[in-house]
C-alpha cells in the first residue's frame, strides 16, 4: 500500500461530532503504533498482548468506536512530518474503514481548531452527563471537567506508566457504575479501554492531554455553582469496594466547586 492508498478521514470538527452523536472515539499516533510495531513507547512497554489490541482496535474498530489517525492534511503545519511517518501507518489500516482525526486534541497539527468554539464543542461530550473520568492526578483534563461538567463527575486514578496492567480493574469500575460518558486520558491503555468499553456499548472518548488546549481556550474560571462527586480510590480500598461506594454515594455525596 502506497500513501497514495493512505484513507481518507472526517477532519476535527466531523470527528468531534460523530462523538457528540455517540460514537467513542480513540487516537492514534507514533506511541500506539510503535506498540503495534512491538517496539516500545514511554508510557508502556512492549507488550504482545497490548500490541495486538491495538491492532485489532486500528484494523477492525467496533462500528460505535470511531478511530483517529493523521489526516495528512496538506495545510497542516506538521504535513511533512506525517507523510515521511505514514507509511509505518499504512500496513495497519483497511480501506473499509472510515477514520476520524487523530488531531482533535492536537492545535500544534490542526491549528484551525483554536478557536473558543471549538473548544465549547469539545466540552459538550461531558457538560449536561453523568461523566466518569480515569486520569492521573494531575491531568488538566480533570481540572476542565471539574469546572465544566454540570451533573456528577466520578474521577478514577490510574498511574502515569503501565497503565494497561489495570485495564480490567477500569473495565469492572465503568461496567458498574452509571456514567453516561466515560472521558479517558492514560496513554495507549486508553486506546485499547475505549474499544473494550465500546464493545459494551458505553460511550468512552479518549482525549489524551487537551487539557491544557481548554484551559486556555476557554480562559476557565472556578464555577461557584457547579456540583460535583469525585471519587479517589485509596491503595487500600479494593476495585470491588470502591464500586460499592460509588453505588451507595452517587446521589449523597456532594460538594461545591467554590469550596475546593
Amino acid at each position: 500500500m502506497s500513501v497514495k492508498e493512505y484513507p481518507a478521514c472526517t477532519n476535527e470538527l466531523e470527528t468531534v461530532q460523530r462523538v457528540l452523536d455517540g460514537a467513542s472515539l480513540v487516537r492514534f499516533g507514533d506511541g500506539e503504533i510503535k506498540l503495534c510495531d512491538g517496539a516500545s513507547q514511554i508510557r508502556e512497554p512492549k507488550n504482545p498482548a497490548l500490541g495486538a489490541e491495538l491492532r485489532e482496535t486500528i484494523a477492525d474498530p467496533d462500528f460505535r468506536l470511531v478511530v483517529g489517525i493523521p489526516t495528512l492534511d496538506k495545510n497542516g503545519p506538521k504535513i511533512k512530518n506525517w507523510l515521511a511517518r505514514a507509511p509505518r501507518f499504512l500496513p495497519h489500516l483497511s480501506p473499509k474503514v472510515v477514520y476520524g482525526s487523530a488531531f482533535v486534541s492536537r492545535p500544534d497539527s490542526a491549528p484551525w481548531i483554536s478557536t473558543q468554539e471549538y473548544a465549547e464543542k469539545v466540552c459538550d461530550i461531558w457538560r449536561n452527563k453523568r461523566v466518569t473520568i480515569i486520569c492521573e492526578p494531575t491531568s488538566k483534563l480533570l481540572t476542565v471537567l471539574r469546572k465544566t461538567c454540570k451533573q456528577k463527575l466520578d474521577w478514577l486514578e490510574c498511574p502515569s506508566h503501565q497503565a494497561y496492567n489495570h485495564i480490567d480493574e477500569y473495565v469492572k469500575y465503568v461496567e458498574r457504575g452509571r456514567s453516561d460518558v466515560i472521558i479517558l486520558s492514560h496513554g495507549p491503555s486508553a486506546t485499547c479501554l475505549a474499544r473494550r468499553l465500546a464493545k459494551m456499548d458505553r460511550q468512552a472518548v479518549d482525549l489524551g492531554s487537551i487539557g491544557g488546549f481548554l484551559l486556555k481556550m476557554l480562559d476557565l474560571e472556578p464555577l461557584g455553582d457547579l456540583r460535583t462527586c469525585v471519587i479517589k480510590r485509596p491503595e487500600d480500598m479494593t476495585v470491588d469496594q470502591m464500586i460499592a461506594k460509588l453505588n451507595a454515594d452517587w446521589d449523597l455525596k456532594f460538594f461545591d466547586e467554590k469550596e475546593r
